[in-house]
């Protein structure tokens, strides 16, 4: 074999090799440090099943809370929880099923079937000025803005956010619940009142029952910010 043909034989390895390992679904939590340190391990849960602990997140190389340690968010640029071990040997058996087509298309989401939907992404994102940041986690990442959710310490509520894609700046937010659909549209209609192609959809009758919240942020993949 001539240099010239393994060299590019090995280059396409290479790359082969770097998109999957992109691709690849984590078995193990990551924390990326505002200057550029990355550490791995579990994340600890606290009572609500969220990460934060009074403005720190704690990750763990045992099991034991010696085997914690805490880092402040204000140190962290983002966060990679891995899907739980559980819900992947599950999904893993339903796609190996002969019913999984069947089920895929009785479904009314798709997504659930999928171990990536179950990979949760945080972000600290600050206001404008802003010098104390929040932890919050990534809901849909867009073409042009991505949607955040915060869920408030103790409370019921939480905040979405929108950002541009992979920014850590906020554009817009507003107070919101897992059960404000309507209240919550009317803000992202608000938002996009000159997106044509958002606002057609948002404001027919009962839109917030007709639709996913979901469907809105892939809309707006259409509005140029």
């Amino acid at each position: 074999m001539k240099l010239k043909s393994y060299i590019i034989i090995l280059i396409l390895l290479v790359n082969c090799f770097y998109t999957f390992s992109q691709n690849a679904i984590p078995t193990i939590d990551k924390i990326v440090f505002n200057n550029g340190t990355i550490k791995e391990g579990t994340l600890k849960l606290n009572n609500s099943q969220g990460i934060e602990f009074n403005g720190k997140v704690k990750l763990c190389n045992g099991k034991k809370n010696k085997d914690c340690v805490s880092y402040q968010i204000s140190d962290i640029d983002n966060i990679t929880q891995a899907p739980p071990q559980l819900i992947v040997t599950q999904l893993k058996e339903i796609k190996a099923s002969k019913q999984y087509q069947n089920i895929l298309e009785k479904s009314d989401n798709p997504d659930e079937y999928k171990i990536e939907t179950y990979i949760r992404h945080f972000k600290v994102i600050y206001n404008t000025n802003e010098e104390q940041g929040r932890l919050a986690k990534l809901n849909y990442s867009g073409k042009n803005v991505d949607f955040y959710y915060y869920a408030k310490p103790g409370k019921n509520g939480g905040k979405t956010y929108i950002t541009k894609p992979n920014s850590n700046s906020i554009l817009f937010s507003y107070n919101s619940t897992s059960s404000s659909d309507k209240f919550s549209l009317k803000q992202l209609s608000e938002y996009f009142k000159d997106c044509e192609s958002f606002t057609k959809k948002s404001t027919e009758k009962n839109a917030h029952k007709k639709y996913k919240l979901k469907f809105f942020y892939q809309l707006s993949d259409k509005c140029p910010i």
